[in-house]
């Protein structure tokens, strides 16, 4: 029952051959002069007999439709070579065309191609690189033929007369190479410097640079004011577009929920929206079907964009407008790995900025903390901080650096906390009481060095407030405190919290002292000679610089205590400690 239908089929198709053999006119006169030939060669008479007439008739067209019948696909199938986008050629040894096939081959002899060489942008005189040898070794290779502005794989085979070549475009696999390779370096630049993109806080303008470099002529970038989409009320975000090869934004614009602006379509939808104008019966139903909120119209510099595409990521949205160009598949592919990456980028600057966020709350506490527990008051340390940043930065340090002492020499006096009836004891300390007060350096270093080690994550803050605290009452010149290094020459590992356990060590000196550390130490002493203290008045900027240059009570003088290099700069800038001290004054 299943193999009736089949045979019945392929009669009708044989029936199809027979009846076009029937109509074929070359059939009846390539007989009639077989026939005439056979009747003159008989007989003399070209009508001798009907016999030479009919039946070549019937062995031609019968013949023919089987043969037809038979290779009926195998017709179909080399037709499908003349209706392909990408041309074929079968060339001499020399590369010139002995037959052309595909859509573009009435194209190539209308411009006068006839080799692969013009075709693939050479000349007469010479092949492309590496052509020649391809075709040779039979391996795959991608040229470009500025003739079709395509991009080829050239597949070859060896024959008789030359070479038989395939063409397989690969313009638009390479397209999206190129795109999803600027779409990682996006990424990759972004993770190189996490801290640095989020706190520039210009990731939008950085998505918005990669999608227009697309071709697009302007992107909407926005987010939810909630991330639930049921509870959000407004988009709030930015166009930007590219003006005289520089990217330009728009003021913040806020859009209502309530609003048929286009920028919804995709989270409402919860779908990709792609828009043409030219989809349109009239501009007048495309505008009203894709109205531009005023402000991003405006911004934009023309009544209705030509097409555009909206996608979002959660509560994070985009929308561009008027690609260049038709608005291809690869279009689409590409612009939803922009708007993916960009939301992924922008997921984990949120969470560093959150982390970061903490961090600084922790640093703000422990230095309140350690400031509670000193006789100091105000804006010390917040003043150290500054003081600190500014010196580093004048000194060259690296900006990371520099960016992190700002945030945590406030931290240099924490092991203060740890013995508070030797810190706020009125009165001058006894030599025992004073090296007892000394080991505050070591109590800092222990308690920031825990917080590091109870930590999942290394924050690489922590160590360098760490060797601060431990270090920023060290000399240059070897006389500061703690002892740290042994008499082989080796440091302490800083386990012991007896104070006699350091005494027979001595303190550093010279490089061997970590700079930020002498940074630190000096920002700390010029604010204290300035800060008023139960046991000193407040002193002027010219009164601490003079006791800087040349203390008054050890007579050491600031290059012997904080080294050439430190003390150059500080004198430098000292003008800005000054400026830093009256912004930041106490109350």
């Amino acid at each position: 029952m299943e193999k009736e239908p089949k045979f019945m089929s392929r009669i009708a198709i044989f029936l199809r051959c027979l009846m076009k053999e029937l109509l074929n006119p070359v059939i009846y006169l390539v007989s009639l002069m077989v026939g005439a030939l056979i009747n003159l060669l008989q007989s003399g008479m070209i009508f001798y007999s009907w016999a030479p007439y009919v039946i070549p008739i019937l062995i031609q067209i019968l013949t023919r439709s089987w043969l037809s019948f038979r290779n009926r696909n195998n017709e179909r199938l080399m037709s499908i070579s003349s209706e392909r986008d990408e041309p074929s050629f079968i060339c001499d040894i020399n590369g010139n065309f002995l037959v052309t096939s595909g859509r573009p081959a009435e194209y190539l002899k209308s411009e006068g191609i006839t080799d692969l060489s013009s075709f693939f942008g050479g000349d007469s005189r010479a092949d492309p690189p590496n052509l020649a040898e391809a075709l040779k070794s039979g391996q795959v290779i991608e040229m470009e033929s500025p003739v079709l502005n395509r991009i080829f794989a050239v597949r070859s085979r060896e024959s008789i007369e030359g070479w038989m070549i395939w063409l397989i475009d690969v313009t638009d696999r390479q397209q999206l190479d190129r795109r999803l390779e600027g779409i990682d370096k996006f990424r990759q630049y972004i993770l190189r410097d996490l801290e640095t993109v989020a706190r520039e806080e210009d990731i939008d303008e950085r998505t918005a640079q990669l999608i227009l470099s697309d071709g697009w002529r302007a992107v909407f970038i926005a987010m939810a004011d909630n991330r639930n989409y049921e509870k959000a009320t407004a988009l709030i975000g930015y166009a930007f577009k590219i003006e005289e090869g520089e990217i330009v934004s728009s003021p913040a614009v806020r859009i209502e929920k309530e609003s048929d602006a286009p920028v919804w379509r995709s989270l409402k939808d919860n779908n990709r929206i792609i828009a043409r104008r030219s989809d349109f019966i009239s501009d007048d139903e495309w505008e009203a079907s894709y109205p531009l909120h005023p402000a991003v119209r405006s911004f934009l510099g023309l009544p209705y964009p030509e097409n555009l595409i909206n996608w979002h990521e959660q509560k994070y949205i985009v929308i561009a407008f008027d690609k260049r160009g038709s608005l291809t598949e690869l279009d689409k592919q590409a612009f939803e790995g922009q708007v993916s990456i960009a939301h992924t980028v922008r997921s984990l600057i949120d969470l560093t900025r959150q982390t970061d966020q903490r961090f600084l709350q922790s640093v703000s506490g422990l230095s309140a903390a350690s400031e509670s527990s000193d006789e100091s008051t105000g804006r010390h340390i917040q003043r150290v901080n500054v003081y600190a940043e500014n010196l580093a930065r004048h000194m060259g340090l690296e900006e990371e650096t520099c960016r992190w002492l700002g945030q945590v020499s406030a931290l240099h006096d924490i092991g203060k906390i740890a013995m508070p009836q030797i810190i706020k004891k009125p009165g001058k300390l006894n030599p025992d009481e004073y090296r007892e007060m000394q080991m505050h350096s070591i109590e800092g270093f222990r308690i920031l060095r825990q917080m590091r080690e109870s930590q999942h994550i290394p924050e690489p803050r922590l160590v360098l407030a760490a060797n601060i605290a431990l270090n920023h009452h060290q000399n240059w010149d070897g006389s500061g405190y703690p002892g740290l290094i042994d008499r082989h020459g080796g440091q302490s590992m800083i386990r012991s919290r007896n104070k006699e356990d350091y005494a027979e060590l001595r303190p550093l000196k010279g490089e061997e002292i970590p700079v930020e550390a002498i940074i630190v130490g000096l920002a700390d002493k010029y604010d204290a000679l300035r800060n008023a203290r139960h046991y000193k008045p407040e002193f002027s900027h010219e009164k601490t610089m003079e006791i800087l240059k040349q203390d008054d009570r050890s007579g050491k003088t600031g290059e012997e205590i904080f080294g050439a290099e430190v003390w150059m700069a500080f004198q430098s800038i000292s003008y800005r400690f000054d400026e830093i001290y009256e912004d930041m004054r106490d109350a």
